[in-house]
């Protein structure tokens, strides 16, 4: 009987710290796409001050939409990819390099 309640304690301690880790995925996701929207707010806001150049206008537009686009889908996804992952890295770290 012992040895019954063990696993079932055991799989039942596994499934709390995989959800406790999805949540923790989930939160810093969270933060994540919130900061991608305000830098893409930022970009979009910046737009008009730079319009003397269409290529800066052609530029913050562009990434304005993908920092926008990959936000909200940070905000609402359900299953997170590492390929998901790494386009909010490329999309945000070309903003930081660019």
């Amino acid at each position: 009987m012992t040895a019954i309640d063990s696993t079932s304690t055991d799989a039942s301690d596994d499934a709390n710290a995989a959800q406790h880790k999805e949540s923790g995925l989930s939160n810093v996701l969270a933060i994540a796409g919130v900061g991608s929207i305000g830098a893409g707010i930022i970009h979009a806001a910046a737009i008009g001050s730079h319009s003397d150049n269409q290529q800066v206008v052609l530029t913050f537009s562009l990434l304005a939409a993908a920092q926008l686009a990959w936000g909200v889908a940070a905000m609402v996804v359900q299953r997170v990819r590492p390929s998901f992952l790494a386009i909010g890295a490329a999309i945000n770290g070309a903003a930081v390099v660019g």
